[in-house]
């Protein structure tokens, strides 16, 4: 497949935006290193006093707890509620309109507050103001964060300002894309043509290059029925920016009806929304295209692509620090590709890219399924990123995929039909919207998983359909490669079904251990439980005393299982990522209730977590 290298000088999709508001009266100095990041105070130091620096500027964040109670007060609901009543066993009396319409109040009360807050902020500083005017600084709507060039003496200016929580160097970044059985393998055909999960009243956005739409006159487009919205802002693109955008959407919406429906999608009545990037050198397009996502209020965005860095491969960056805190207030899913890499090259690395590394993104490396339904002999892609080699960083990155998904010789409607040429596309690109399209089922099954995005990450990861290998976070061979194992739309359903999973949270004046009990049937083969939580991000003025505390470390979450026959095991957290995943054998640790108590060493703020079982 072919590659099309999109340069961006993107220092705002690593920043990202949005500040709240001080009168000049409450601005009172602080010391400059206290926010000014390590390795911004680096290249301040090489720099001459006009050069211009890229930089994000994050600030305190708005009052979000006033937000949720407002969009409370509108409708019936906030995050808090749906949570609450999904651990009372009461989530499903949440209907996907309910769900809709607080998510649409949310994200409008909160853009609005947060743009007004950083109209005052830049007010205060003309450097700030200029650059606005000129289209030289991008302001977020979703986060406490400006992107802006700035010389050292403006930077240490606003270091002083008692609003600023953390100032960081942005680099230079690229943007890439990156490149039948395959739905059948993971079940998604059964749950969506005889179950009904077809995806109607779901919001799928996309970040492409391109478009999902053909404008080759011999080429098929089978997606253009489900785009209810594109934004493409005059950006240019080229073909074959538009055939990744059409292979991708495909995975996700086709309704190709030919030979059984064999090229259908996933989820054919889901809205699709695209928002393309294109080939200029808009150093704010991604943000803007994710933000525009947001604002269209989409359940679940797909990014198969990646994002190059010019300092960052293999690290945690502001990149996942902005999707993080996106992911984690605005209730949206995230699933990108983990990215690809050429085993024989001299110049990639199995890095897997930006902005997969984010805690709270669902990272999708590519499985070869070898063209058959059967698991049994499928195998890693050669060409799958996973992060089994570390890299020097000051915040340990997190250990991806989290899952994988069918991703080599996929053929898909369009690409079959060029010219009567079969035409087969392979990568983390295709793979991705695979584990996209099931999301966007379990949402239309059970609506409240909408704002779940560590319970709908632990179901998908618990709820492994795949016989010759389960991984646990304890197997760092395995589980560094594959995470754990390849999606199965089924079993997922099944444990929505069921009802076999449990969400929670902890903060620092509730770390009391949380207690489930299950029970293991005597025809279960095995027991598996999976753990996410998510990393919170928050900056609020509370955080901002002496060296303000913007980047907290993800909690230290536990699991200690007590078996049938009175064993006790514990999994703790490794510091590799934000998942425990155990699997026993009932014939060694017996059939009947198993208990499972999730703890915490404790936390600076609240700690959203999701623990699914699957037997």
């Amino acid at each position: 497949m072919k590659k099309r290298i999109i340069s961006f000088i993107i220092v705002c999709l690593l920043s990202l935006s949005c500040l709240t508001v001080l009168s000049s009266a409450d601005a009172q100095l602080s010391n400059a290193n206290d926010v000014i990041a390590p390795e911004l105070r680096e290249v301040m130091n090489a720099s001459k006093a006009a050069d211009k620096i890229p930089v994000s500027i994050w600030t305190e964040e708005i009052d979000s707890a006033e937000v949720e109670e407002l969009a409370l007060k509108k409708t019936g609901y906030n995050k808090e509620s749906i949570r609450a009543l999904v651990e009372q066993g009461k989530g499903d009396t949440v209907t996907l309109d309910d769900v809709n319409e607080y998510i649409a109040v949310e994200r409008k009360l909160y853009a609005e507050k947060q743009q007004s807050a950083n109209q005052k902020f830049a007010g205060k500083y003309t450097f700030l103001t200029e650059a606005k005017s000129k289209e030289d600084a991008y302001v977020c709507s979703y986060a406490p964060m400006i992107v802006v060039s700035l010389t050292k003496s403006q930077i240490e200016t606003l270091a002083k300002d008692s609003m600023v929580n953390i100032i960081s160097y942005s680099p230079k970044m690229k943007a890439e894309n990156m490149m039948s059985t395959s739905v059948p393998t993971v079940d998604a055909n059964y749950t969506r043509d005889t179950l009904g999960y077809n995806g109607a009243g779901i919001r799928i956005g996309m970040v492409e290059c391109g478009i999902p739409v053909s404008e080759d006159e011999n080429a098929v487009s089978w997606v253009s029925h489900a785009l209810r919205a594109t934004n493409t802002d005059g950006v240019s693109y080229s073909s074959d920016d538009i055939l990744h955008a059409v292979s991708v959407a495909e995975v996700m919406v086709s309704n190709d009806t030919r030979e059984n429906g064999k090229y259908k999608g996933i989820v054919p009545n889901a809205s699709l929304y695209s928002a393309a990037l294109g080939d200029n050198e808009d150093s704010n397009r991604v943000y803007a295209a994710v933000e525009w996502l947001l604002s269209q209020n989409v359940h679940v965005i797909n990014m198969s692509g990646r994002i190059i860095l010019d300092n960052g491969a293999g690290k945690y960056t502001e990149v996942e620090k902005w999707f993080d805190h996106i992911a984690h207030n605005h209730s949206v899913h995230f699933v990108a590709s983990a990215g690809n890499y050429n085993p024989e090259s001299l110049v990639d690395e199995p890095y897997v890219t930006h902005p997969a590394l984010a805690y709270n993104v669902i990272a999708v490396g590519n499985l070869d399924d070898k063209n058959t339904t059967s698991l049994i002999s499928d195998v890693l892609a050669a060409t799958s990123c996973y992060n089994e080699i570390k890299v020097a960083s000051s915040v340990t990155p997190p250990n991806k995929p989290d899952i994988v998904a069918p991703g080599e010789n996929i053929s898909t409607s369009t690409f079959h039909n060029v010219s009567g040429i079969f035409q087969p596309v392979s990568g983390t690109s295709i793979a991705a919207p695979h584990v996209t399209g099931i999301v966007a089922q379990l949402i239309q099954q059970y609506p409240s998983l909408a704002v779940l995005q560590d319970l709908t990450k632990a179901i998908l990861t618990a709820a492994i359909d795949h016989p010759s290998r389960r991984y646990t976070s304890a197997n760092t061979n395995n589980f560094d490669k594959y995470g754990a194992g390849c999606v199965n739309a089924l079993a997922c359903t099944e444990v929505s079904y069921r009802g076999t999973f449990a969400s929670s949270a902890f903060s620092a004046s509730s770390t009391t251990p949380k207690t489930y009990t299950f029970n293991a049937p005597s025809s279960a083969a095995f027991v598996r439980g999976s753990l996410v939580w998510l990393k919170s991000t928050w900056y609020s003025g509370s955080n901002h005393t002496g060296n303000p505390a913007v980047d907290a470390d993800i909690a230290n979450l536990s699991i200690t299982v007590t078996t049938p026959n009175g064993q006790e095991l514990t999994f703790e957290y490794d510091g590799r990522t934000n998942m425990i995943i155990f699997e026993l054998d009932p014939d060694v640790y017996g059939y009947g209730n198993y208990t499972v108590e999730i703890g915490t060493t404790g936390s600076n703020t609240r700690t959203y977590f999701g623990f699914a079982w699957w037997y």
